[in-house]
């Protein structure tokens, strides 16, 4: 698989930098995809879809600080393993949903439940994408990455109590986000 990905680099300092950057954060790309699907083929796969796109933005990667690329690589993973996540829930769904079986229908309470519980998830989704692009990083390294507060602090370049300020500022904007989706709905 490096052959490949240091093939698509345009010159040789690229193939370089793409050589090193997978010998070093390979290993942890896998660990972060393993945690989140907990199948070491899928979580492999993921990696290297990783590393893909990481290739398609190269010069991105190439001008952050050494402190910065743990960081972006890791949001890369995270968005990586969720998208799949999601495909494969979505398929999931749609195989469980199969009516040829009628004398396997789940029970009426639990499908309008989950129905319920996923029209709630795909609001949440909606309301956080017309949130400021900041207040969307803020939440997704608390929630999604489990950025402890420190951590935060070091990325966004502000003090720790800053950090819980702009948390709580971007959790109330996604609540009134979702309350004006509600009330037109």
């Amino acid at each position: 698989m490096l052959l490949y990905l240091v093939n698509l680099a345009d010159n040789e300092s690229d193939k370089k930098f793409i050589e090193e950057l997978y010998i070093k954060y390979i290993p942890w790309l896998r660990y972060k995809a393993y945690t989140m699907v907990k199948d070491s083929d899928i979580s492999n796969d993921l990696a290297h879809d990783c590393m893909v796109k990481i290739i398609n933005h190269i010069e991105t990667v190439k001008n952050l600080p050494d402190n910065k690329v743990r960081s972006y690589l890791t949001v890369c993973i995270v968005n990586t393993t969720i998208n799949y996540l999601n495909k494969a829930s979505k398929e999931s769904t749609l195989k469980n949903l199969n009516l040829s079986d009628s004398f396997n229908l789940p029970d009426t309470c639990s499908v309008i439940e989950e129905v319920e519980q996923k029209y709630t998830y795909q609001m949440m989704y909606v309301a956080y994408k017309k949130l400021p692009l900041r207040d969307q990083s803020i939440i997704e390294m608390k929630i999604t990455l489990e950025l402890s507060d420190e951590h935060m602090s070091e990325i966004l370049n502000v003090t720790k109590d800053s950090v819980r300020v702009l948390l709580s500022r971007s959790m109330k904007k996604l609540k009134e986000e979702m309350k004006k989706m509600e009330a037109l709905s």
